[in-house]
């Protein structure tokens, strides 16, 4: 009776653990993604965290918890699609990779807007990325960023020439 009994539970457990998997695959990936999609109409984001952020401020902070935050609260230049994981607009509109893939154009959109209603140029995102790797600053995102052409030395606080022509100079080149 012992090995009978025991036969009868073994098989019951591969049936249950057969369902379960079974009932795992049963949903669709074409479903909708989980959440609203719209803004609140009285302009207040309520977020429940399990911490206190480190800061609020995008360059600072490199956990996850800050970064679903952040995530929520600005913008980019472009997004992830929530289900294809490909790039799409958000701020920029539009954007074109020239030859070799070392210089990116994106053009933004023209209702782009901060809070305050200030419009967002591109200045404001160069700002922004020379802001991230200022060495004053000592963001522990900055080497995130490093395949940018001379991203690195400038965070390093190497010394910089520059051309007649614009263009600059290191001490390698």
């Amino acid at each position: 009776m012992g090995k009978s009994c025991s036969y009868i539970l073994r098989f019951g457990i591969v049936i249950a653990l057969g369902a379960l998997v079974l009932a795992g695959c049963g949903t669709s990936a074409k479903q909708q993604f989980w959440g609203k999609t719209v803004a609140p109409q009285d302009n207040v984001l309520r977020y429940v965290t399990g911490s206190e952020p480190e800061s609020l401020d995008p360059i600072v902070p490199n956990g996850q918890p800050e970064a679903r935050i952040l995530m929520a609260l600005y913008d980019g230049l472009i997004e992830y699609h929530p289900v294809t994981v490909e790039p799409i607009p958000s701020i920029a509109e539009s954007w074109e990779i020239k030859e070799g893939g070392t210089e990116y154009i994106f053009n933004l959109r023209k209702n782009a807007r901060f809070s305050n209603g200030d419009p967002i140029t591109a200045h404001d995102f160069v700002y922004s990325i020379r802001r991230g790797f200022k060495p004053e600053l000592a963001s522990r995102n900055a080497s995130l960023g490093y395949y940018i052409k001379y991203s690195e030395a400038y965070n390093s606080k190497f010394a910089f020439v520059r051309n007649p022509d614009g263009s600059f100079l290191l001490k390698k080149d």
